[in-house]
């Protein structure tokens, strides 16, 4: 956009040099268009050569005249692509610059939606942390429970069976082995 800005204002300024040297050119014309003068202008010469080259200067000027008609207009043209060409450039980049922001506001939306999940658990990390703890307080407190009710069973079954007392295995009637035998 700033290198067609360059051009365009480039061209603007030829544009205006041209259109002041066409208004001088005009005035000039205008000035001497009587047909009159034009006729005294090749008929005031001293010879025909010289009647020649000024017949010649007139085609020239004429031919410039509409050479810088056509220059300017087509100048113009340019000039009027060269801005649609900056506009429909323009409404892309508007239309880039849209989408950006929207996603972009997405994605702060997001963020948030992250964030504040973030200082959720932050801020119940230590309330979990003390859950896991008393769940494992209770799983110990559990363990030791049934290791007691076990001691406490093997003892009575030992008891029963007039083993000693400090046998860490049960003692078995022949019945309780077979199922033993067949527990696994």
């Amino acid at each position: 956009i700033n290198s067609n800005q360059k051009k365009i204002t480039n061209l603007r300024e030829e544009l205006k040099q041209l259109k002041e040297d066409y208004a001088a050119m005009v005035v000039k014309s205008y000035k001497s268009k009587n047909e009159h003068s034009r006729i005294m202008f090749l008929l005031s010469s001293t010879d025909f050569k010289q009647a020649y080259k000024r017949l010649q200067y007139i085609k020239q000027y004429a031919s410039h005249q509409r050479l810088q008609g056509e220059t300017i207009k087509s100048k113009t043209l340019e000039l009027q692509e060269l801005n649609k060409g900056l506009l429909k450039q323009q409404e892309e980049k508007k239309k880039l610059i849209a989408e950006n922001r929207l996603t972009q506001r997405s994605l702060e939306a997001e963020r948030g939606l992250h964030e504040n999940l973030m200082k959720s658990i932050r801020k119940n990390l230590s309330k979990y942390t003390a859950q896991i703890r008393q769940k494992e307080r209770e799983a110990a407190r559990i363990d030791r429970e049934i290791d007691k009710i076990i001691r406490a069973a093997i003892a009575a079954s030992n008891k029963s069976a007039g083993k000693s007392s400090t046998s860490t295995s049960f003692a078995l009637t022949p019945e309780e082995k077979v199922l033993a035998s067949n527990f696994v």
